[in-house]
């Protein structure tokens, strides 16, 4: 993939997520983010704060500040990333993305502390599965299918950021998990090939 096709993606993830935090983020900018869960995905996973009524949506209105969290801590992703939040704050001169860069194991244990808390990021990286159906099932992510359906249908592994056919995450880089079996062992304890 391009890089201009590869910030376009971006923008367009950040496009879309920025505008359902923008409708049901957190305004409080006094309330510092303290540096979650499965593959990575920006729920969005990956996903936005649970619905807030007094804050604006993004566009040329009234402030609108976002609290990103994700783990892309080396070089180009933290460059590329603060990249698409310039450039998304450029179009968007009332939306503020703070941006909060963590370590992987730090950053799961922070956003657990801030989940339990109720204190969550208007984005953050996920790695959807069971922590997302927990995440829903507290009521602490938002969802987004209209939002994103535009650009759903382009990205692979959707379904990992979906519950019960709700999108509460986009994904923006899928990795593959394989494994190895000895199919005579198999057949000795008889057991049935593992399905294509």
């Amino acid at each position: 993939m391009t890089r201009t096709r590869t910030t376009r993606r971006a923008l367009a993830l950040v496009a879309a997520l920025v505008f359902v935090a923008g409708a049901c983020g957190d305004d409080d900018e006094e309330s510092a983010p303290e540096p979650t869960t499965g593959d990575t995905a920006a729920p969005a996973g990956d996903t936005a704060a649970p619905a807030d009524d007094t804050a604006a949506p993004a566009g040329d209105g009234e402030p609108v500040t976002i609290d990103w969290w994700h783990i892309q801590n080396t070089e180009p992703s933290t460059t590329n990333w603060q990249t698409v939040a310039d450039q998304f704050m450029a179009d968007h001169p009332n939306v503020t993305i703070n941006v909060t860069v963590m370590e992987n194991e730090a950053f799961k244990a922070a956003i657990q502390t801030n989940m339990q808390a109720g204190d969550v990021p208007d984005l953050f990286q996920s790695w959807g599965g069971g922590g997302l159906i927990q995440q829903v099932d507290a009521g602490l992510v938002k969802d987004i299918t209209a939002d994103v359906a535009d650009v759903a249908d382009e990205l692979t592994g959707t379904g990992s950021f979906e519950v019960d056919g709700v999108a509460y995450g986009l994904p923006w880089k899928v990795g593959m998990v394989g494994f190895w079996y000895n199919k005579d062992l198999f057949a000795e304890a008889g057991l049935d090939a593992p399905a294509d």
